[in-house]
């Protein structure tokens, strides 16, 4: 199972310069812990500015461990476009996944994949029990 995760409004606001970066990560990091076979591949534009080694370095050992990638970048693509390119990379057409964003306009109209957080808020506890309970989905599909 994988997640593709954006930072920016998902992982602290996006909109709002007084809430430090990373604010909202042990509360994504509390949700990963109970679903200990999710992967994690950095969707965000991070990615761009950082290595793989310098993105993993906000997370807890444990969680970090589990960040796998980085989504490649594609000139012109959505974010969904670079998703189904590293699916297409690295995954197998069983591969289970979910992207956690901010960024609606990024993916198809009404795409099952997406988890959307609010970017003025970042990740909140309602849409972490919605993550929580998809991933469950998933492991469950998986068996």
């Amino acid at each position: 199972m994988l997640l593709f995760l954006d930072f920016d409004g998902v992982l602290h606001p996006a909109l709002d310069g007084r809430e430090p970066n990373f604010c909202r990560l042990p509360l994504l990091e509390s949700v990963l812990r109970a679903a200990p076979s999710v992967s994690i591949v950095i969707s965000s534009t991070w990615r761009e500015a950082f290595t793989l080694d310098e993105l993993r370095e906000p997370f807890s050992a444990d969680i970090a461990r589990r960040i796998v990638g980085v989504t490649p970048l594609l000139e012109g693509a959505l974010r969904h476009g670079e998703i189904m390119r590293y699916l297409e990379l690295h995954a197998t057409h069983a591969t289970e996944w979910v992207a956690l964003d901010d960024a609606v306009v990024e993916f198809p109209r009404g795409c099952p994949y997406l988890i959307l957080c609010d970017a003025r808020t970042g990740l909140t506890d309602a849409v972490a029990r919605e993550l929580e309970l998809r991933l469950v989905q998933m492991q469950s599909a998986a068996f």
